[in-house]
């Protein structure tokens, strides 16, 4: 979310004035549901007829995503790692029970959601796991990485494999730079060569 975001903008001319009008809108920073206009923001790009995919972290009770449930095309949940030990280690004691409860509560209510991993050095020795997780789920699983992150030839390689796994889409991110958030891939989901090589894997 822009962090300079006028909430006097949620005015349709004066919203697409400033921001370029496209099929899809991106909506990430932290978790967007802490932002306290995300619900009349949703509101105006659904009624200008644009898809919105919402990538949030995954921390909020039920209660806060059922009013917005109608307004976002696709929900993407952040998964910094695939343990509960280290996952709550890193958001929280209860993180990882609340995270499984709303994915349980999106794929009973029928929600169309996908999973997010920023694969690193650290983490690539889950990527099974994390397969699992997303497949256990019957989801879309969303890797991306920075290669220069990686000193290995084999390690890119193994990344590149998941390639060929239907449902799975993967993506090299030149620099994740110093967005707002980093477990967000950036200027690649809008890189429709990347788009179009993952649905050549297929």
């Amino acid at each position: 979310m822009p962090k300079d975001l006028d909430l006097t903008l949620f005015k349709k001319d004066a919203f697409f004035s400033r921001y370029p009008k496209r099929k899809v809108y991106n909506i990430y920073g932290g978790d967007p549901l802490c932002f306290k206009g995300i619900d009349d923001l949703l509101i105006l790009l659904v009624d200008a007829d644009i898809k919105v995919r919402l990538w949030i972290n995954g921390g909020q009770f039920e209660s806060v995503y059922e009013g917005l449930l109608p307004y976002v095309s696709e929900w993407v949940f952040y998964v910094p790692i695939p343990d509960v030990n280290q996952y709550n280690a890193l958001v929280g004691e209860s993180g990882w029970d609340t995270l499984i409860n709303n994915l349980d509560y999106f794929k009973k209510i029928g929600q169309v959601f996908a999973l997010n991993y920023k694969v690193t050095s650290s983490n690539i020795i889950y990527l099974p796991e994390m397969y699992e997780m997303a497949h256990s789920y019957g989801v879309k699983l969303y890797l991306h990485y920075d290669p220069k992150q990686f000193f290995d030839s084999e390690s890119l390689r193994y990344i590149d494999r998941f390639r060929r796994v239907k449902e799975v889409d993967v993506y090299r991110v030149r620099s994740y730079g110093n967005q707002s958030c980093l477990g967000y891939p950036g200027e690649v989901i809008a890189d429709w060569f990347q788009v179009l090589k993952n649905r050549m894997a297929w």
